[in-house]
Order: structure tokens, then C-alpha cells, then sequence
């Protein structure tokens, strides 16, 4: 059985919440994205937000779902 990927939250669901581990991208047609920290930025795209907690990241990606993209 494999641990948990990159873009989940850390030590599982039960991990530690205040832990800055993760950013949110955004590219450029606006989309954005949950990344972690440790690695950087895709070509393409840029830090919109963070580095903050996994579930404050979660809470941008919601709060802008629907939303229609800049530009």
C-alpha cells in the first residue's frame, strides 16, 4: 500500500492542520491549482496564494469554483 501523494493533506486527514505545505497556482488562462511546497511551480504557471495550510488552500480553490476565469 502506497502513503499519501503530494497533494494530499499532510499526515492524512488527521495531520497537522497549521503547517504551511501548500500553495495555489494559477496559469494563464486563470485556472488554478493546489501545489505543494516542496516543488516549484510548473512552467506556465505562478503563485496566486500561499505558501498557507492545505485546508486554507482547499477553502481558495472553493471559494473560486464557479467563478469565471480572468481574462
Amino acid at each position: 500500500m502506497s502513503g499519501p501523494g503530494p497533494f494530499d493533506p499532510p499526515g492524512g486527514a488527521d495531520g497537522d492542520s497549521r503547517a504551511s505545505t501548500h500553495r495555489v497556482l494559477r496559469n494563464r488562462e486563470g485556472e488554478l491549482s493546489l501545489w505543494p511546497l516542496f516543488a516549484p511551480p510548473p512552467e506556465g504557471w505562478e503563485v496566486h496564494a500561499g505558501p498557507a495550510t492545505y485546508g486554507r488552500c482547499v477553502e481558495l480553490l472553493e471559494a473560486s469554483a464557479g467563478r469565471p476565469a480572468p481574462g
